[in-house]
């Protein structure tokens, strides 16, 4: 069961779907964490090609993961982290996204 919460779900801009990201891009979020422990995150996405995206959180390696087109909006699991409570790091680095859109992250226990 995901538990997840406000103030680690995040939408780029108010206008959801409204994000495009070029290759090679990171972007770094910053979530707070109610309590220590492994963390899902993943992102809403859509995408006319093939979506590759990398994970990596508080410091830690990048994990690559790809997913496959999609005609509407889907969720789309990237990984599990370890998170500590307080102020915590998610990096999404965008290996390929020719034509996606980054809807949501979603963090959850």
């Amino acid at each position: 069961m995901e538990k997840s919460f406000d103030a680690l779900s995040f939408s780029p801009y108010a206008n959801p779907g409204a994000w495009a990201r070029p290759r090679g891009g990171v972007i770094d979020y910053t979530v707070n964490v109610p309590e220590a422990g492994d963390y899902r995150i993943a992102v809403e996405y859509r995408s006319v090609s093939r979506l590759e995206l990398a994970l990596a959180a508080d410091g830690g390696r990048y994990k690559r993961k790809a997913f496959p087109p999609s005609d509407g909006y889907r969720k789309a699991f990237l990984g599990t982290r370890r998170l500590e409570a307080g102020a915590a790091v998610v990096k999404i680095g965008v290996v390929n996204a020719a034509g996606a859109r980054l809807r949501a992250i979603v963090v959850g226990k």
